[in-house]
């Protein structure tokens, strides 16, 4: 008889944890995540789109002639909706900068 009592209250209790874990992952799961995109271009310049990249002395967006007479109006919108990158290092030639972002 104490035999299936303790039985009764361990299943009972191995269920409750079971069902609190359950809970705990499933609101972990809908965090919402950041969504990336990265433009990787090649033989293209800092000043092939509309949207500056270079920065100036206090590190705000220069403009330069090209960012004007390029029109590349998603970007812009995408630019100014989140993060961009100003400090930047490429190769001359566009496979190892391709690996490095791959690996």
């Amino acid at each position: 008889m104490k035999t299936e009592l303790f039985r009764r209250i361990f299943v009972l209790a191995a269920l409750a944890v079971i069902a609190t874990t359950a809970n705990v992952q499933a609101a972990d799961s809908t965090q919402s995540q950041p969504n990336i995109v990265v433009f990787l271009g090649d033989d293209m310049g800092v000043m092939d789109t509309s949207v500056p990249f270079l920065t100036d002395e206090a590190g705000k967006p220069k403009r330069y002639p090209l960012n004007d007479y390029y029109r590349t109006p998603n970007m812009e919108r995408l630019a100014a909706k989140g993060i961009r990158f100003n400090n930047f290092y490429a190769m001359s030639v566009c496979s190892p900068t391709r690996i490095s972002i791959m690996t």
